[in-house]
């Protein structure tokens, strides 16, 4: 059973969008029943270890930051991206959130407590390197430099 769970962690970690049971069983190449098992294991580790990640379950299952971790993403991030069900809900860079003198945190309460609008558009840099899917995730993303290789 731990090699599933590491190998089902890997799958979450390398993806970084949720999954269905049927996706990581697919990727796993076990059975869903197998992966289900595994999976609420690899919860329940996560949560007793209180460390700065989590496993999520809603509306599939992803590796992330806990909210209270934010202040690292703080340090290494240089843009955030919000997404749920697989639209950009919210992007900004820290500096407009200093200039705005919001802290990283109160702009994702903010925006995971505003209700849902489908047709709301949310404009982003087109050279992003990287687009999440599917969940509510803080991500690093690097810009690409007009003209690099």
């Amino acid at each position: 059973m731990q090699q599933l769970k590491s190998r089902i962690e890997a799958v979450l970690f390398v993806t970084a969008k949720a999954l269905s049971l049927e996706e990581i069983s697919e990727y796993v190449e076990r059975e869903p029943e197998e992966c289900e098992e595994a999976l609420l294991e690899l919860i329940m580790d996560y949560s007793s270890r209180e460390g700065a990640l989590e496993v999520d379950d809603e509306d599939g299952y992803i590796l992330q930051v806990r909210q209270e971790h934010l202040d690292i993403v703080e340090k290494l991030c240089d843009r955030i991206m919000i997404i749920k069900k697989g639209k950009i809900r919210a992007e900004v860079t820290l500096e407009e959130l200093k200039e705005r003198g919001e802290t990283l945190e109160e702009f994702y309460l903010k925006i995971i407590d505003s209700p849902d609008e489908e047709n709301s558009p949310v404009t982003h840099d087109d050279d992003m390197a990287e687009v999440l899917d599917d969940k509510w995730f803080i991500k690093k993303q690097k810009t690409k430099k007009r003209g690099a290789k």
